[in-house]
């Protein structure tokens, strides 16, 4: 099991999936940093005090007509499976980020099992198509699955669309006064708009991202 913030990432075959997404990502335009705490159990004992309400939505750069949507719902509870639903108009490539009530960011699609050739699969891509949605984890996918897991609180998922190919983002955890808060889908906004990406020419060096963002707040009881 790999922890991924709020959201549990369940798989089987852990270490050949690990050396042959390494492989796989050779070469690829990305900025990696691997999370990978102990597991938690996910049972963390009765909450305490009233459900948290999340802020609003938030509103954030999307000429790509990115929509995000959090299934089975954007409030459940600890041991829930979840998945997400990303759509929009142009042809591109998406990357879904999860911030745990905590502030602890992690980048939960692609990962190291989505990326990986496994059991005969071709790798899972994140291309996405023009005007089209896709379902994370894929429809009928044994590969991984997430899982809401403590801490309890309100986390956020967001989706950044990139029209150049990306696969992986170095992004920073969120300050924990910001966490759950107004103001933190723009914190980790500022903090993507701030990466550089090699060019598919590299021989042009590093430019800056344009990216689209769809984020949805949710709440773990």
């Amino acid at each position: 099991m790999w922890k991924c913030s709020s959201l549990l990432v369940l798989w089987f075959g852990l270490a050949p999936a690990l050396s042959v997404a390494a492989e796989q990502s050779e070469g690829l335009t990305r900025a990696v940093r691997v999370i990978a705490p102990e597991p938690k159990a996910l049972d963390e004992g009765t909450p305490e005090g009233p459900v948290p309400t999340p802020p609003e939505q938030p509103r954030l750069a999307n000429s790509a007509g990115l929509t995000l949507e959090i299934l089975p719902g954007a409030a459940t509870s600890i041991g829930t499976r979840l998945s997400f639903r990303v759509g929009a108009r142009k042809k591109g490539y998406v990357i879904l980020v999860d911030v745990a009530a905590d502030g602890k960011l992690t980048q939960i699609f692609p990962n190291v099992l989505s990326l990986a050739k496994t059991d005969g699969r071709s790798p899972e891509t994140n291309e996405i198509p023009a005007g089209r949605q896709i379902n994370i984890p894929a429809q009928g996918s044994k590969t991984y699955e997430f899982v809401a897991s403590p801490p309890r609180g309100v986390g956020l998922a967001m989706a950044i669309f990139s029209e150049t190919p990306l696969e992986l983002v170095d992004l920073p955890d969120v300050p924990a006064d910001l966490a759950g808060k107004t103001g933190e889908a723009e914190f980790v906004r500022d903090a993507a708009n701030g990466l550089k990406i090699l060019a598919a020419d590299q021989t042009a060096g590093f430019q800056d991202p344009k990216f689209s963002f769809e984020a949805r707040y949710y709440v773990i009881r």
